[in-house]
């Protein structure tokens, strides 16, 4: 599993790179987790509906993963692992299942009792959504990912209804009660991802 740490970077540069390395690894290559933050940015995937989004003060881009509209910013730790699916026997949903399980525990890990809620993708904490996952398949290779909120500024959220659900949005710090290490999340989330693919 090859990492790229970004830093922070705007979504299109990252989509682009996306798309350049899953060329790659639908023919053999290397998979891939890029990490990363976004500036400010409102995403909508296929299925969007533009209702849910409230205010039009913030940067909103079109995007082909799956899933209604998010928001990505500073302090959210962004994760798209660029990985071929088909090689492992996987499904979509089984994989998206698998993607939630690197973030339970990642936040278990962290002190943080989080798990699915209903139907629902993505991971919460009760009835707080603290993750997000929205992905695309192209020939057995995924791409996009995952979206944590670690020191995420919450308010942007009340921009948008996330994911078209109304649900309340948490993160890392409100749960905890302090500033995280943004860079030790990464580097568990790092270690948790890899450890679980190999497995597989």
């Amino acid at each position: 599993m090859r990492i790229l740490n970004l830093g922070l970077v705007d979504y299109h540069t990252a989509f682009v790179l996306q798309n350049k390395i899953i060329e790659k690894v639908k023919k053999g290559g290397e998979n891939t987790l890029i990490l990363c933050e976004h500036p400010h940015v409102f995403t909508i995937g296929r299925h969007s509906d533009e209702k849910n989004l409230l205010s039009h003060d913030v940067p909103l881009v079109r995007t082909d993963r799956g899933g209604d509209i998010t928001y990505h910013g500073p302090g959210q730790l962004v994760g798209y692992p660029i990985v071929n699916i088909r090689k492992k026997g996987m499904g979509v949903k089984e994989y998206m299942s698998f993607l939630e399980e690197t973030l339970i525990v990642l936040l278990e890990t962290n002190g943080i009792n989080a798990g699915r809620f209903d139907s629902f993708r993505g991971v919460w904490v009760e009835r707080r959504k603290i993750a997000s996952i929205g992905v695309k398949v192209e020939e057995g290779a995924v791409k996009h990912g995952v979206a944590l909120n670690v020191n995420t500024d919450l308010s942007y959220f009340e921009k948008i209804i996330p994911c078209g659900l109304g649900y309340p949005t948490t993160s890392m710090e409100e749960e905890l009660g302090r500033r995280q290490n943004f860079s030790r999340v990464r580097e568990d989330y790092t270690d948790i991802f890899s450890l679980s693919w190999n497995s597989l």
